[in-house]
């Protein structure tokens, strides 16, 4: 009788099947290989951009009353027709508008000193006597009294030199305003003298002056702050246009 055993099964790879393993492992893997998680910063910020006609200096600060008649000035003589026209007219209302920046400016400080009246004296005035007291002598009667007289002096002498400086600036005042009315009386006459040679008029330039005030001597004189009297001997004195002739001496007369 004979005995047998149940046979087990085998596990361990045959020398073929372990050939085929080593070369699966030799051979390249062709799955697509995951990529590192890379960082990407995220873009700045681009600032807005800025027209062309308009500078970054013009956006950052607020716009001057100045600067805003500059630029009307400036829009106006660029629909002229002459480049003589255009030099002479914008150097004529650059030079008006610095003077009456001037006289704005100062008219504000006579104005303030005006309103203080008798208590005014020069905000930049400094009066004082250097001397420093020994401690002996500080509290006596004798060097207190000294002081008192001092101090009133002082006092006295800065409201008498805000006095003098008051009319001083209406001196600069009157002569600012002066200047005003004689580049306007010349830029009349400019105005007119261009306007003969485009529009090819048969009138003397005084003429057309003239009849511009006639139509427009309230807005002018209101403007100016200046009377019509004055205005017309500005002009004539200016623009050396001696006596109107026949058809201007009404005009003449009517403003004076």
């Amino acid at each position: 009788m004979s005995t047998g055993s149940a046979s087990q099964p085998n596990n361990n790879p045959t020398n073929d099947e372990q050939s085929t393993q080593l070369q699966q492992k030799d051979q390249p893997s062709t799955e697509a290989p995951t990529a590192p998680e890379v960082y990407t910063p995220k873009p700045p910020k681009v600032p807005v951009p800025i027209p062309e006609a308009v500078s970054p200096g013009r956006l950052a600060t607020k716009r001057t009353p100045l600067a805003a008649a500059a630029e009307i000035v400036e829009e106006f003589v660029q629909t002229l027709q002459f480049k003589e026209q255009i030099s002479a007219l914008s150097q004529q209302a650059d030079e008006y508008l610095n003077i009456f920046e001037n006289f704005y400016s100062e008219a504000k400080k006579i104005q303030k000193a005006l309103d203080a009246g008798s208590s005014y004296s020069p905000p930049n005035c400094t009066v004082k006597l250097n001397h420093q007291p020994i401690d002996r002598v500080k509290a006596t009667t004798a060097y207190q009294s000294c002081s008192n007289r001092l101090g009133a002096l002082i006092q006295s002498t800065k409201l008498e030199m805000g006095t003098i400086e008051l009319e001083m600036m209406c001196h600069n005042s009157v002569g600012r305003k002066a200047d005003m009315v004689e580049i306007m009386a010349s830029t009349l006459d400019l105005v007119a003298k261009y306007a003969v040679v485009i529009h090819e008029l048969t009138v003397e330039p005084n003429d057309l002056a003239a009849s511009y005030l006639m139509k427009h001597h309230k807005e002018l004189f209101d403007f100016s702050a200046t009377g019509p009297g004055l205005f017309a001997r500005t002009y004539k004195k200016v623009n050396e246009c001696g006596i109107p002739i026949k058809s201007t001496r009404d005009v003449y007369n009517f403003l004076l």
